[in-house]
């Protein structure tokens, strides 16, 4: 307050006019009037007049600015109000769907490192952490001279992508226990127009010189190390690994998961599962993938089925986002057979689901197979194509000349 009225009394000399202000303290709307009515060179002697307007009907100004802080408050994601002597962080406005305004929370370590995990850039969260312990507030506020600490980080939002978001904490030194104003918005970067061309001139202003033309030989040479090491994990690692664009179409994949399936690279690019006729349910796989594109959810591990050279497996799938900057412009995976296990396969041998000389399902194995094929054929309309091949001698070769003739043949 003292810079703003500061300001205010530099301006009342200034103009030599009248001069008003109006200031919130205590939850009160305060006046105060100031005219210069003699000065000298150096010296102004000044009338000023202060004015309690909260309940005074002669001042409809009150209603006019309950209305507008109101509305300033539409430009606010969140205003968390953190009470110091009961370390309780009390939610004014917010529109965080973890909370609900009037919801009061002990403002602690554990909420701020769960806030941070959850939902703050994984490259600003050691940054934000120091940022938001309320002893480290006041120390910023103290040294800003204006009460007020403030930061930018990259907030998770709905979507999935992130968003840089202006943090604004503000100690209210008339407080008794001098208690914490929390707000957040958007970044003035984020609502800019003309951002790719103001953005850089803002920052030259400044004497900073885009990243790109100060990046040494070493970040170069880094960048070429960790490329070589990609190449080199999906040349040799027996990771079924994958990534795909926004439209969940293939865009590249490891040797290993190219290997399980028998396929080559430009059998796959460009196409999604369905396209390939994997899976005998392809809703599942759909929803996950576009609840990770749509909304940056990490899937893990989600137990599945796909066809593989014809013969149905279990997979464990697991999803996640690819971001270019805050956007998220595809997802990348990998998978596990289930299926492959050793005690899995003596199983399904001792069930009789799998053939032991040829590893391929046997009756009841294709019975069930095509059972689910049925099901998911007359709930989700999906069409399918069942193929049967008998040899008619082969029981009787069997039969004459025993069972190792069968697997030898």
């Amino acid at each position: 307050m003292h810079k703003k009225f500061r300001t205010f009394v530099d301006k009342a000399v200034d103009s030599m006019k009248k001069e008003s202000m109006t200031y919130v303290d205590n939850g009160k709307y305060l006046r105060v009037n100031m005219e210069i009515v003699a000065r000298t060179n150096q010296i102004s002697v000044g009338r000023l007049a202060l004015y309690n307007i909260t309940f005074d009907d002669k001042f409809k100004e009150t209603k006019r600015y309950d209305e507008i802080f109101r509305n300033a408050i539409l430009f606010y994601d969140g205003i968390y109000y953190v009470h110091m002597d009961t370390g309780v962080l009390e939610v004014l406005e917010t529109i965080n769907p973890l909370l609900k305004a009037g919801d009061r929370i002990p403002y602690a370590r554990q909420l701020i490192a769960c806030y941070a995990a959850r939902f703050i850039h994984r490259d600003d969260q050691e940054r934000f952490m120091q940022y938001a312990d309320a002893k480290r507030l006041y120390e910023i506020a103290k040294a800003s001279k204006r009460s007020e600490a403030n930061n930018v980080f990259r907030v998770k939002q709905k979507d999935g992508n992130y968003r840089w978001k202006e943090f604004d904490a503000i100690v209210l030194y008339k407080s008794q226990s001098k208690d914490l104003l929390l707000c957040l918005r958007d970044a003035t970067m984020e609502r800019l127009r003309e951002r790719e061309e103001k953005v850089p001139e803002f920052f030259e202003s400044f004497g900073y010189v885009p990243r790109n033309e100060t990046r040494d030989y070493n970040q170069q040479n880094s960048q070429i190390f960790i490329n070589n090491a990609l190449q080199s994990f999906l040349d040799f690692s027996g990771i079924k690994f994958f990534w795909k664009d926004k439209n969940r179409r293939f865009k590249g994949a490891s040797n290993a998961f190219l290997n399980y399936y028998g396929l080559k690279l430009e059998d796959i690019l460009g196409k999604t599962d369905e396209d390939m006729g994997w899976h005998i349910n392809e809703g599942p796989y759909k929803d996950d993938e576009w609840a990770v594109l749509r909304h940056g959810r990490v899937k893990r591990h989600v137990i599945g089925h796909c066809i593989v050279k014809g013969v149905p497996h279990t997979i464990a799938a697991s999803k996640f986002p690819i971001y270019d900057g805050n956007e998220i412009v595809g997802l990348a995976g990998y998978f596990n057979d289930v299926d492959k296990g050793l005690w899995r396969q003596e199983q399904q041998v001792k069930i009789g689901l799998t053939d032991p000389d040829t590893g391929l399902f046997g009756f009841r194995g294709m019975m069930m197979t095509g059972l689910q094929y049925a099901d998911n054929y007359r709930l989700h309309g999906e069409d399918f194509c069942a193929i049967m091949l008998d040899v008619p001698d082969f029981d009787a070769t069997v039969r004459m000349y025993a069972r190792r003739s069968g697997r030898n043949s």
